[in-house]
This record gives structure tokens, sequence and C-alpha cells, in this order.
């Protein structure tokens, strides 16, 4: 019985902390529009202002002064596609792991939590795998502007 209580006792703070969590969020959406901007749109709204300000006339100082901004947030975006590949990397072995646990688990109680497991961090790597493609074509979308910057 002592256990029972207890799972049920489990239960409730881990949902007590996921309401919170997640209100803390809402109110950081509320108080800030920039949080919930994610990595893609802001690519994109990126390369629709370097395109814009391509199509205008420039003097030489004013697109150095371009040139040197979006360099910086190439930068910026590369960085951000190497920690998602690191990440996706790190949940990839995770999933093999887990799956390899399941597939030569001997205890059939196991195989449940197991198979849970790997569910999960099959749609977590679906989820990251996606989110990598889209900053890699972007970032390679980039790669053109530059390009177009330097004048070649």
């Amino acid at each position: 019985m002592y256990h029972y209580r207890g799972s049920i006792l489990l239960i409730f703070m881990v949902k007590r902390l996921f309401l919170k969590l997640f209100q803390r969020r809402m109110r950081l959406q509320i108080c800030n529009a920039a949080y919930t901007i994610t990595m893609h749109h802001e690519l994109l709204l990126h390369r629709d202002f370097i395109q814009k300000e391509l199509e205008k006339k420039l003097s030489p100082k004013e697109r150095a002064q371009l040139y040197t901004y979006h360099i910086d947030r190439v930068r910026d975006f590369q960085h951000e596609r190497l920690v998602h590949l690191l990440v996706t990397f790190f949940f990839g072995f995770l999933l093999i792991g887990a799956a390899t646990a399941l597939l030569v688990q001997p205890l059939p109680e196991l195989r449940v939590p197991l198979g849970f497991l790997s569910a999960i961090l099959l749609v977590l790597e679906l989820a990251y795998i996606r989110h990598y493609y889209e900053l890699e074509n972007g970032v390679q979308s980039l790669y053109l502007l530059t390009k177009r910057l330097q004048g070649v």
C-alpha cells in the first residue's frame, strides 16, 4: 500500500512541476514575443532582410557594414547548426542504446519501459533531424547571399 501512495505522490509532484514550467513559459511568451521565434524563422527573416538590402543601391561602406553583419549572423547560425548536430547524434546514440537494450533484455518486465523509452527517443530524434535539416538548408542558402555580397 505504501508503494502505491508513493507512486501517486510522485505523479502529483511531476504534474505540478510541468504545470509550473508551462506557466513560466507562457509568461515568457507574453512578456517577450521574440522568445517564440524559432531559429529557422530567424534565419528566414535574416535571409529576407539581406535580399531586400541587396536590391537597394548601397555605398561601398554600407555594403561592407552589411557584409560584416551578415558574416556575424552566419557564424551564429553555423554555431546553432553544430550544436543541433551534436544533440542529434547524442539522441541517436541514446536511441540505439535503448533499442539494443530492448532487443537483448531477458526480463519481460523491462520490455514495456524500454519500449516506451525507445518510442520517446525515436520521436525526439525525428524532430531533431527535421530541425537540423531546416538549419542546414537555411545556412546553405545564406552562403549564396555571402557570395552576392562579396560581388562574386
